[in-house]
């Protein structure tokens, strides 16, 4: 998986325990699974379009979308000094896409209907595309990857209506905003209600931040919240196996702070917790 940068962690501190929790209905409406290489590998577009030719089967549909820049500053083309586009491979039903630049790649589910995916679906889409991108680089003898950091992301969607109406409601969907929204106090109920917060992960293997924002869904301007949790690493993992561990613990880590920061009333009668 490229060469070693990080020395073998000699112990693993002990994290909390999701147990056997999970949602029948959840709110879940996209997962994303990826990491960043630096330096950036040399893939130009045509070395793109042949990475495409390795998932085509499965994942057909290509788009072109603006390069993105994770650590602020976007990678150009060194001959041209243009940004190289960021281009997505999608699959039939819609609801995966394979995400890759010359300084990243990640794997989505999107939801397009009521099934909800296990996190092996994800991490085994994510290892088809970091499998063949290696494929591809060695292929083409250019240098390996290296990665840089990895990510997790939840991304959930509760609709208005669902669990809350107003933002006076959103104390009994998230207990550690009843203060913000109480009709008791002086200040009126807010007309906006954002919040974000970031936390540790064991072992300084990262960090978890939550963030609530009001939304709108484009195709219907149906008000929604979105709820994201992410947790991010910047430090190189030396094996497939490090870096697939990690992606457990950011699993175990997102799905404890999903239940420590929303309503168990909620979790029980409106997502099916089990």
């Amino acid at each position: 998986m490229g060469r070693r940068v990080l020395a073998r962690r000699k112990k693993r501190a002990a994290s909390k325990s999701s147990g056997a929790i999970s949602f029948k209905h959840p709110p879940l409406d996209e997962v994303v699974c990826g990491v960043r290489f630096n330096p950036p590998l040399d893939l130009k577009i045509p070395l793109l379009g042949l990475l495409w030719e390795k998932v085509r089967r499965t994942h057909p549909t290509i788009e072109q979308q603006p390069p993105i820049a994770p650590g602020g500053a976007l990678v150009t083309d060194t001959t041209t000094g243009l940004p190289i586009p960021r281009l997505w491979f999608i699959n039939k039903t819609d609801d995966e896409l394979i995400q890759v630049q010359r300084d990243l790649l990640y794997f989505n589910w999107r939801r397009r209907g009521d099934e909800y995916p296990r996190i092996g679906r994800v991490f085994d889409g994510f290892n088809m595309a970091f499998e063949k991108l290696n494929e591809l680089v060695q292929e083409q003898e250019i240098a390996p990857v290296v990665i840089a950091g990895q990510e997790l992301t939840y991304i959930n969607q509760i609709p208005q209506g669902e669990a809350w109406k107003e933002f006076s409601d959103l104390g009994k969907l998230f207990p550690h905003l009843a203060n913000t929204t109480a009709r008791t106090r002086f200040l009126p109920i807010p007309t906006s209600v954002s919040w974000q917060g970031r936390f540790a992960l064991p072992e300084g293997r990262g960090n978890l931040e939550a963030r609530l924002m009001p939304a709108m869904r484009k195709e219907s301007g149906e008000s929604i919240l979105t709820f994201q949790l992410t947790a991010t690493c910047n430090e190189s993992p030396e094996s497939h196996d490090e870096l697939h561990a990690w992606f457990r613990l950011a699993h175990e880590w997102i799905v404890n702070a999903f239940v420590d920061l929303t309503s168990e009333d909620v979790q029980r009668d409106l997502w099916g917790r089990q």
